[in-house]
């Protein structure tokens, strides 16, 4: 039901030059100013992040450069120590990864025979 004045049920109020035009622009200028403070919030945020970024990046520039190869800086007299003690780590490495895939096949072969209703929980 319309009653006329644009304010029925479904229908937009209408802005008439004449009904409120002073709060109409009142209102305008405050909209211009929110969307001004919101702008120079959003570029103040983004120049913070653009400088934390560059910090960033330059820190991890000054810890690649010092680092190299592992045991490039060890003293002659023991590097073959810390050779056979990379090796060992290395091996190390190797066995534990192959553990870790035999125990996921194994426990996906268990998974499934145990879904498949094939195994009966003990009591």
């Amino acid at each position: 039901m319309s009653t006329g004045n644009g304010h029925g049920r479904g229908e937009k109020p209408s802005v008439n030059a004449g009904e409120g035009g002073e709060s109409g622009v009142a209102g305008a200028l405050n909209i211009t100013e929110v969307l001004d403070a919101v702008a120079e919030r959003i570029s103040a945020s983004e120049r913070r992040q653009t400088d934390a970024l560059e910090a960033m990046q330059a820190r991890i520039a000054r810890l690649s450069d010092g680092s190299g190869k592992p045991g490039e800086s060890i003293p002659p007299q023991l590097r073959t120590e810390f050779d056979r003690l990379q090796q060992a780590i290395y091996r190390l490495m190797d066995a534990s990864a192959s553990a870790s895939s035999r125990a996921s096949l194994s426990c996906t072969s268990r998974c499934s025979r145990s879904s498949s209703g094939s195994r009966r929980p003990s009591s």
